[in-house]
């Protein structure tokens, strides 16, 4: 499952989607939708990874 090979691109094959992105026009909430969709891909993780830190941090530091 893990060891399956990527397919290599030609560059040709790379530039015809480069291409074919940049003929392409967002509609209008189209960037509000990628931005909020960022937000709930990022935000939990950076979560997270604070969470972490700061238990370390009482952890060592403020535990008492």
């Amino acid at each position: 499952m893990f060891n399956r090979r990527l397919k290599k691109y030609t560059k040709e094959e790379i530039a015809g989607y480069e291409e074919k992105l940049k003929n392409t026009q967002f509609e209008k909430g189209d960037v509000t939708a990628m931005i909020i969709a960022a937000m709930i891909t990022f935000i939990p993780m950076m979560l997270v990874v604070l969470g972490i830190m700061v238990f370390v941090i009482w952890l060592f530091f403020l535990r008492g």
